[in-house]
C-alpha cells in the first residue's frame, strides 16, 4: 500500500467522467443569451416539433405532485429563458423555465435549477432526446435550507432520497 506520508501515491479505483452536454441547459442563464431564448431536446423544425412548441408555450396539462410516485413518461424536453415575478412581489428575475413533454403531447413545466439539473444529468446519460422509447421519470420535491422546496427528477426504476431505510 502507497504511503502518502514519503510521498507515495495512494491509488484509487475511480474514474472522472465529463459531461457530454455540448450546451448544459443552465447556460440559458447567460447574459449575452437573449430572453425568451429556448433550447430544444427534439428537432424544432418538424411537424412534430413545431407542435411541441406550442405545446410548451402553453400551461402545464401535468401536476408535479402526481408523479412522485407514478411514473412520467419523458419523449422530449425543451428550456426557455424567462422572466418571473416573485411571490414577494419583488421585481421581476430571471429563472429557467423547463418543459417536459410525454408521448401523448402532454406537458409539465417548472422553473426550479433542480429540474434544470437534473435534465442536463439525464441528457449526459441518455442523450439529448427525443426518447424513443420514453424514459419513465418521477419528481422529488426537496426542502431547502430556507422556507421553500426545490424540484429534481429521477429515472424511476432508481432510489431516492424519500425511499432509502433511515
Amino acid at each position: 500500500m502507497a504511503d502518502p506520508k514519503k510521498g507515495e501515491l495512494i491509488r484509487r479505483e475511480a474514474v472522472l467522467a465529463l459531461s457530454n452536454v455540448k450546451v448544459p441547459a443552465i447556460a440559458l442563464y447567460a447574459t449575452d443569451v437573449p430572453m425568451g431564448s429556448y433550447l430544444f431536446g427534439f428537432d424544432q423544425t418538424t411537424d412534430e416539433g413545431r407542435k411541441w412548441i406550442f405545446s410548451c408555450e402553453g400551461e402545464s396539462t401535468k401536476d408535479p405532485i402526481s408523479h412522485l410516485e407514478h411514473p412520467f413518461l419523458l419523449r422530449a424536453w425543451a428550456a426557455k429563458k424567462v422572466m418571473v415575478n416573485p411571490q414577494d412581489g419583488g421585481d421581476p428575475i430571471t429563472q429557467v423555465r423547463v418543459t417536459l413533454i410525454d408521448p401523448d403531447g402532454d406537458t409539465m413545466s417548472f422553473v426550479s435549477n433542480g429540474v434544470l439539473g437534473s435534465l442536463d444529468l439525464l441528457r449526459t446519460i441518455y442523450g439529448d432526446g427525443p426518447y424513443n422509447p420514453p424514459l419513465a421519470l418521477v419528481t422529488e420535491r426537496i426542502k431547502t435550507r430556507g422556507p421553500g422546496h426545490v424540484w429534481k427528477l429521477r429515472p424511476a426504476d432508481t432510489v431516492g432520497p424519500s425511499k432509502k431505510s433511515k
